[in-house]
């Protein structure tokens, strides 16, 4: 998620509507720093997996706010905007509709730090065969921090993977790894596809252990 590289009070709104139209329900996500308005299908789980102390769900129902002769195909323009226009002039979340709580999330895997490692998984394929982890560099430093001295080795299903900075760090064709723009470890060969080359697929077990 690259939410946080917007200014604070950022209002995002999201059109991944497939279901535009039918029973889902809009929806206004309010976290700590920003806003977020869209559909109730579960695009925003990452959102609410971001750890916001102030996290609310609003329905969106209050249809005065909402272009008049709407068309029920193209709520983005007829109810998202018009929100997200009213809630930039000032009016409180709450006068657009009642919090619910029951709103759509999907399970996203998450890593976890288990003693002296973390262990996530592949949760990405890229089109040029990188494969993205779920493992972050944060999490890579609270592990680093129970032992400061201590190196870190990647495993991509027991396999060690050496880490670099950059693409191009390495012109060797084999299965390297970096810390993607968006935070997260990515395995890659330069100038190859890692997924065909090495048979790498999502739900793949990686580990990062300190040694």
């Amino acid at each position: 998620m690259n939410f946080d590289a917007f200014p604070k009070d950022t209002i995002h709104i999201v059109v991944v509507d497939p279901g535009v139209g039918s029973a889902r329900r809009s929806i206004l996500v309010m976290t700590d720093n920003y806003y977020f308005i869209g559909p109730d299908n579960g695009v925003f789980s990452g959102v609410y997996n971001s750890g916001s102390e102030s996290l609310q769900v609003i329905n969106i129902s209050a249809e005065h706010y909402f272009l008049k002769k709407g068309s029920s195909t193209f709520q983005a323009r007829d109810i998202f905007a018009p929100v997200g226009a009213y809630l930039s002039k000032g009016v409180k979340i709450n006068n657009f509709g009642d919090p619910i709580t029951d709103y759509v999330k999907i399970p996203l895997p998450l890593s976890q730090i288990m003693g002296e490692k973390i262990q996530g998984e592949v949760i990405f394929i890229d089109r040029f065969g990188n494969a993205i982890t779920n493992i972050s560099s944060s999490g890579i430093m609270r592990l680093k921090n129970s032992n400061p001295s201590a190196e870190i080795k990647i495993l991509l299903k027991n396999r060690e993977v050496p880490l670099q900075v950059y693409y191009s760090k390495t012109n060797e064709k084999g299965l390297h790894s970096l810390m993607n723009s968006s935070d997260l470890l990515e395995f890659y060969v330069f100038e190859g596809n890692a997924s065909s080359e090495f048979g790498i697929s999502i739900g793949d077990v990686v580990e990062v252990v300190l040694k």
